[in-house]
Protein backbone atom coordinates (compact mmCIF):
# COMPACT_ATOMS: atom_id res chain seq x y z
CA UNK A 1 0.00 0.00 0.00
CA UNK A 2 1.24 3.46 -0.88
CA UNK A 3 2.17 5.75 1.96
CA UNK A 4 -0.17 8.67 1.24
CA UNK A 5 -0.52 11.78 3.39
CA UNK A 6 -3.86 11.93 5.24
CA UNK A 7 -5.54 14.57 7.37
CA UNK A 8 -6.42 13.34 10.86
CA UNK A 9 -7.93 15.83 13.29
CA UNK A 10 -5.65 18.73 12.43
CA UNK A 11 -2.52 16.73 11.59
CA UNK A 12 -1.01 15.62 8.30
CA UNK A 13 0.15 12.02 8.73
CA UNK A 14 1.48 9.33 6.44
CA UNK A 15 -0.70 6.26 6.01
CA UNK A 16 1.69 4.21 8.12
CA UNK A 17 1.32 6.68 11.02
CA UNK A 18 -2.40 7.42 10.62
CA UNK A 19 -4.51 6.20 13.53
CA UNK A 20 -8.10 6.69 14.58
CA UNK A 21 -8.93 7.41 18.24
CA UNK A 22 -10.48 4.28 19.73
CA UNK A 23 -13.39 6.16 21.30
CA UNK A 24 -14.29 8.33 18.32
CA UNK A 25 -18.07 8.02 18.03
CA UNK A 26 -17.91 7.77 14.25
CA UNK A 27 -15.95 4.55 14.39
CA UNK A 28 -17.28 3.22 17.69
CA UNK A 29 -20.98 4.00 17.11
CA UNK A 30 -21.27 4.97 13.43
CA UNK A 31 -22.06 8.51 14.59
CA UNK A 32 -20.91 10.70 11.73
CA UNK A 33 -21.12 11.25 8.00
CA UNK A 34 -18.81 10.71 5.06
CA UNK A 35 -18.42 11.72 1.45
CA UNK A 36 -16.37 9.91 -1.17
CA UNK A 37 -15.27 12.53 -3.66
CA UNK A 38 -13.70 11.99 -7.09
CA UNK A 39 -10.94 14.19 -8.41
CA UNK A 40 -9.42 14.29 -11.90
CA UNK A 41 -6.33 16.26 -12.94
CA UNK A 42 -6.21 17.38 -9.30
CA UNK A 43 -9.66 19.05 -9.68
CA UNK A 44 -12.40 18.02 -7.27
CA UNK A 45 -15.64 16.93 -8.96
CA UNK A 46 -18.67 18.88 -7.71
CA UNK A 47 -17.04 19.78 -4.42
CA UNK A 48 -19.69 22.30 -3.38
CA UNK A 49 -22.50 19.79 -3.95
CA UNK A 50 -20.71 17.21 -1.79
CA UNK A 51 -20.11 19.76 0.97
CA UNK A 52 -23.69 21.11 0.82
CA UNK A 53 -25.02 17.57 1.28
CA UNK A 54 -22.54 16.81 4.07
CA UNK A 55 -23.26 19.99 6.02
CA UNK A 56 -27.01 19.48 5.61
CA UNK A 57 -26.62 16.00 7.10
CA UNK A 58 -24.42 17.27 9.94
CA UNK A 59 -27.10 19.78 10.85
CA UNK A 60 -29.73 17.04 10.78
CA UNK A 61 -27.80 14.78 13.18
CA UNK A 62 -26.65 17.79 15.24
CA UNK A 63 -22.90 17.56 14.77
CA UNK A 64 -21.38 21.03 14.96
CA UNK A 65 -18.48 21.37 12.57
CA UNK A 66 -16.00 24.04 13.67
CA UNK A 67 -14.78 24.45 10.09
CA UNK A 68 -16.59 26.20 7.26
CA UNK A 69 -17.33 24.61 3.91
CA UNK A 70 -14.52 26.69 2.42
CA UNK A 71 -12.05 25.51 5.09
CA UNK A 72 -13.01 21.88 4.39
CA UNK A 73 -12.61 22.52 0.64
CA UNK A 74 -9.10 23.86 1.27
CA UNK A 75 -8.27 20.76 3.34
CA UNK A 76 -9.46 18.54 0.49
CA UNK A 77 -7.35 20.49 -2.03
CA UNK A 78 -4.34 20.33 0.30
CA UNK A 79 -4.77 16.56 0.62
CA UNK A 80 -4.55 16.25 -3.16
CA UNK A 81 -1.56 18.60 -3.36
CA UNK A 82 0.36 16.75 -0.62
CA UNK A 83 0.10 13.50 -2.59
CA UNK A 84 1.33 12.40 -6.00
CA UNK A 85 -2.04 11.39 -7.46
CA UNK A 86 -3.49 13.25 -10.43
CA UNK A 87 -6.75 11.27 -10.32
CA UNK A 88 -8.38 9.43 -7.45
CA UNK A 89 -10.82 9.47 -4.57
CA UNK A 90 -10.95 11.46 -1.37
CA UNK A 91 -12.80 10.11 1.65
CA UNK A 92 -13.99 12.87 3.98
CA UNK A 93 -15.39 11.76 7.33
CA UNK A 94 -16.78 14.06 9.99
CA UNK A 95 -17.73 12.35 13.24
CA UNK A 96 -19.13 13.46 16.58
CA UNK A 97 -15.59 13.07 17.93
CA UNK A 98 -14.20 11.33 21.00
CA UNK A 99 -17.22 10.88 23.25
CA UNK A 100 -17.25 10.39 27.00
CA UNK A 101 -20.70 9.52 28.26
CA UNK A 102 -23.92 9.85 26.27
CA UNK A 103 -23.20 10.79 22.64
CA UNK A 104 -26.33 12.96 22.38
CA UNK A 105 -24.91 15.18 25.16
CA UNK A 106 -21.44 15.49 23.61
CA UNK A 107 -20.42 19.05 22.83
CA UNK A 108 -16.70 18.52 22.28
CA UNK A 109 -14.81 18.87 19.03
CA UNK A 110 -15.79 16.75 16.06
CA UNK A 111 -13.42 14.37 14.31
CA UNK A 112 -12.32 15.27 10.79
CA UNK A 113 -10.58 12.65 8.67
CA UNK A 114 -9.53 12.88 5.03
CA UNK A 115 -7.87 10.00 3.21
CA UNK A 116 -6.87 9.65 -0.43
CA UNK A 117 -6.48 6.72 -2.78
CA UNK A 118 -6.16 6.00 -6.48
CA UNK A 119 -9.10 4.86 -8.53
CA UNK A 120 -9.59 1.13 -8.80
CA UNK A 121 -8.89 -0.21 -12.29
CA UNK A 122 -11.84 -0.18 -14.65
CA UNK A 123 -13.38 -3.62 -15.23
CA UNK A 124 -12.66 -5.22 -18.58
CA UNK A 125 -16.23 -6.49 -18.94
CA UNK A 126 -19.28 -4.18 -19.05
CA UNK A 127 -21.10 -3.46 -15.81
CA UNK A 128 -24.66 -2.31 -15.29
CA UNK A 129 -25.10 0.95 -13.39
CA UNK A 130 -28.42 2.27 -12.12
CA UNK A 131 -28.84 5.87 -10.94
CA UNK A 132 -31.69 6.98 -8.72
CA UNK A 133 -32.84 10.57 -8.39
CA UNK A 134 -31.89 12.11 -5.06
CA UNK A 135 -35.36 13.67 -4.96
CA UNK A 136 -37.08 10.32 -5.29
CA UNK A 137 -34.60 8.38 -3.14
CA UNK A 138 -33.01 10.93 -0.76
CA UNK A 139 -29.69 10.11 0.83
CA UNK A 140 -30.81 11.64 4.13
Amino acid sequence: MENYINYINGEWLSTSKSNVPLYDAGFLLGDGLFETIRFKNKNIFRCNKHLDRLFSGLELIRINCNKSKNEIKILLENTINKNSLENGLLRLMITRGVVKGAPWKHEGPQGIYISIRPLTPEPKNPVKVVFFSEKKYPII
